[in-house]
């Protein structure tokens, strides 16, 4: 059922629906999952309440058919209340008022988790997630690397836009880690690149915005050689041919420099200035 940007304040009238599998509530003006509202949706597998004004999970409690549940972009400060949601496979939490990951150790069956935007200052609370594919912390406070130490299956690693300064204690993502995202970061030291040859299956690396990173070819063929395994540089193959255009004498180009200002601001809210500059240039 689809009910996405609609204005909705308050949920009411949906318990008769035992039937429903997929609840898309995004994009509305709900301050609360009112206890009951949803009691009745036992077999809801999943639910989106993204882009609401929610500052408490609550309510969710009956709801134990749960396989994705998204409460991005509220208002939340504490995850807390999924007691019940053990079958929830994904959990997205981003952009919201986190400081602390806690209470989801009992989510055995989480593959996806998503907290991007936070203010989250330190990996805690994760070891019991075992079965974790895919962890993103983008755009939070992040020093240093840790807490995962238990994520043996781990492929997909976000840390971009953190303050991370050193890349470390990935000894247990040897064999799993496929998609690393370290970039607009503090690395500044080419031995943390060198580190990565441990990384067996690593495939795509974001190292841009950090101070060892250099645009051009003489970095990505010195990257390339330090970690042989990689295959791909923010996205991009390193096989991937370049093609140049070349103006025909006496045309002129119509191309304006640089690109569209707001475009820039979208790049710079998620890339950093730095990189948005580069991209520009």
């Amino acid at each position: 059922m689809e009910l996405y940007d609609n204005r909705i304040k308050q949920l009411e009238n949906l318990n008769h629906l035992s039937n429903l599998v997929i609840l898309d509530l995004a994009f509305n003006v709900i301050k609360e999952v009112t206890p009951g509202s949803l009691d009745g949706l036992v077999n809801l597998k999943k639910i989106f309440l993204s882009a609401n004004k929610i500052r408490k999970i609550q309510g969710l409690e009956k709801l134990q058919s749960l396989e994705v549940l998204d409460m991005g972009d509220n208002r939340l400060r504490k995850i807390e209340n999924l007691e019940g949601l053990t079958n929830v496979r994904e959990l997205h939490l981003a952009k919201n008022k986190l400081q602390v990951i806690e209470n989801i150790g009992h989510l055995k069956n989480l593959y996806m988790l998503t907290l991007q935007a936070n203010f989250i200052e330190e990996i805690t609370g994760l070891d019991d997630l075992v079965g974790l594919e895919q962890l993103y912390f983008q755009q939070n406070k992040i020093k240093k690397i840790g807490g995962i130490s238990k994520l043996v299956k781990l492929e997909i690693l976000d840390l971009a836009v953190n303050e991370v300064g050193e890349i470390d204690n990935l000894e247990a993502q040897a064999e799993s880690l496929e998609e690393l995202w370290i970039n607009n970061n503090k690395i500044s030291d080419w031995k943390h690149i060198e580190y990565l040859t441990a990384l067996h299956k690593l495939d795509n690396l974001y190292i841009a915005g950090n101070p060892v990173y250099q645009r051009g070819a003489d970095f990505k063929k010195k990257l390339k050689e330090a970690v042989p395994q990689l295959n791909q540089l923010e996205g991009t193959p390193f096989d991937r041919p370049v093609y140049f255009f070349k103006q025909p004498d006496g045309v002129n180009s119509i191309v304006k420099k640089g690109i569209n200002p707001k475009a820039k601001a979208i790049l710079e809210d998620i890339l950093g200035k730095t990189a948005a500059n580069e991209y520009e240039q």
